[in-house]
């Protein structure tokens, strides 16, 4: 019997919080193969989450699932989100899916003395989503 999930994202909360406020850049080979990445601060603006692709379903049957997401990720001069990282979930399941959900979002980048520049930020993602119940056997869907 295989189980499948039907996201609903109902509730979007980003909020773009700079770690720990730092002011000064850093270089991180794993996160951003030499790229320099900054921290919001003086001269260092967050980048924007623009308007949300959100996906809205209402199955019948299903278990709903709420709760936060914190999510650490590196927003680069582009908009596009890259090295996302759980720091706290209050389901694995909504983690997994807030992660393949900011993943496909895009972003104002943010600024380093005016010009875009990759930003370390954190996002927090309040979600109401639901899972499918269980397929009877038989009943396989793609």
């Amino acid at each position: 019997m295989r189980s499948k999930f039907a996201f609903a994202p109902l509730v979007l909360l980003a909020s773009l919080i700079a770690s720990g406020q730092q002011t000064s850049s850093f270089i991180s080979s794993q996160d951003a193969p030499g790229q320099t990445v900054h921290y919001a601060g003086p001269g260092v603006t967050a980048p924007e989450m623009l308007s949300p692709i959100v996906s809205v379903s209402h199955p019948k049957h299903c278990n709903k699932l709420i709760g936060l997401v914190t999510l650490s990720a590196v927003i680069d001069a582009e908009g596009i989100p890259h090295s996302l990282k759980q720091v706290q979930s209050d389901d694995p399941r909504l983690a997994k899916f807030a992660s393949r959900f900011i993943s496909a979002q895009r972003f104002n980048p943010g600024t380093y003395d005016g010009a875009p520049t990759a930003v370390a930020v954190e996002l927090t993602v309040a979600l109401q989503t639901c899972a499918l119940h269980p397929m009877p056997t038989g009943h396989d869907e793609d």
